[in-house]
């Protein structure tokens, strides 16, 4: 992606829209508004926002992240701890499924456990995101090769 991760975004963007409104409860034919959030993107170009469906019975609303990275862990540990039991989702995590050393080392716990996750490794992000309960219920990964 030439534009990177913005760009990315909005090719995401209507995708989760689009996810969000098949998986919402309409309320007599009518479909719950969408709200988007960039308030998560701290830094403003990394690609991340968060999209809501607001239903009429609040108890219906959805959340879904998407493009989030290691640094909006606390904004999905917010947003799920107010979420209670609605859906939470994460699209298009910024995470590869492979490890690198980082990510390896930052598995294991313990002071270099610690050490590579404030280096970057995933580990530490990971296990709050299983303390939270999320899974992952699809993951497809592709790559283009040219040349």
């Amino acid at each position: 992606w030439q534009g990177g991760s913005p760009q990315l975004y909005r090719a995401c963007a209507p995708t989760a829209q689009e996810i969000l409104r098949l998986v919402s409860k309409d309320t007599a034919g009518v479909p719950p508004r969408m709200v988007e959030d960039r308030s998560v993107d701290e830094s403003g170009v990394d690609g991340i926002g968060l999209w809501m469906s607001q239903s009429q019975n609040p108890a219906d609303d959805i959340s879904c992240f998407v493009q989030p990275s290691q640094e909006t862990i606390g904004s999905i540990e917010a947003i799920s701890g107010q979420a209670g039991d609605r859906l939470v989702m994460l699209m298009n995590p910024q995470w590869r499924n492979v490890d690198d050393a980082l990510d390896a080392a930052s598995k294991q716990g313990g002071i270099l456990g610690g050490f590579a996750s404030f280096l970057g490794g995933k580990g530490a992000s990971l296990k709050k995101l299983e303390e939270l309960g999320f899974k992952d219920t699809l993951s497809i990964e592709g790559y283009v090769c040219c040349g």
